[in-house]
């Protein structure tokens, strides 16, 4: 008897159903469109976003392989790093939402550093620093670096060390070019006491570098008895 009874009762389900699906098949006919548009509109955008982010990286690969490259001898440095800067600019223009596009940004700066176009160096670097999600965060500490150094070629000593700080905040202790470039700036600041004990601090992280015997000499000129 019960399992007649929940025969019975299954069967009132399902008739149920049928007759809610009679009466709404075109609402439900109309979602499931939706949903089939909706699941190939992401389907799509997933395919162009990979396929963007794959050429993007070919593309920065190719003018990180030129810029590498040995140049030939009769190419000069300023067309080659004029060339390459054409190049990642163009990568950022093209595909601006991928890792890549972002990365090419901090790329132009350096070149513009090297072409002594400060100002779009400063500009290029400051851009990237404003896109830098977790895929490149690996280069901020050259961002960093490269805007101290573009600060420090205009001669502005303190805006400089403010970069290299935070280029140093970024690296490990086995990583401490930063602190050359602290102590360089201090230095150039006529601010003995700091710039001897950044030389200090340097030649103690990092005993093995190629820079320990030029720390080394300045430590002897710039840092007093007792310091």
């Amino acid at each position: 008897m019960a399992k007649e009874i929940q025969t019975g009762a299954m069967m009132s389900a399902m008739e149920t159903v049928q007759e809610f699906v009679q009466e709404n098949i075109r609402q439900i006919s109309a979602i499931a469109l939706v949903v089939i548009v909706v699941a190939a509109f992401i389907g799509f955008w997933q395919y162009q976003k990979i396929t963007s982010e794959s050429r993007a990286n070919v593309l920065l690969n190719s003018a990180l392989a030129i810029l590498t490259a040995e140049p030939g001898k009769d190419v000069d440095s300023t067309t080659r790093f004029s060339k390459v800067l054409e190049r990642f600019k163009q990568i950022e223009e093209k595909y601006p939402s991928t890792p890549a596009g972002a990365a090419a940004l901090m790329y132009a700066g350096m070149m513009s550093y090297k072409l002594k176009m400060y100002e779009e160096a400063i500009s290029f670097y400051n851009d990237f620093l404003k896109r830098a999600d977790d895929a490149v965060a690996f280069l901020k500490p050259s961002a960093y670096e490269g805007l101290g150094y573009v600060y420090e070629s205009q001669g502005e000593y303190q805006q400089a060390l403010e970069w290299f700080e935070k280029q140093h905040g970024e690296q490990d202790g086995e990583n401490s070019e930063a602190l050359m470039n602290m102590a360089r700036c201090y230095e150039l600041k006529g601010d003995n006491v700091n710039a001897c004990e950044a030389y200090k601090t340097f030649v103690k992280k990092t005993p093995s570098s190629s820079f320990v015997e030029i720390a080394n000499i300045k430590i002897r000129s710039l840092c007093s008895e007792g310091m």
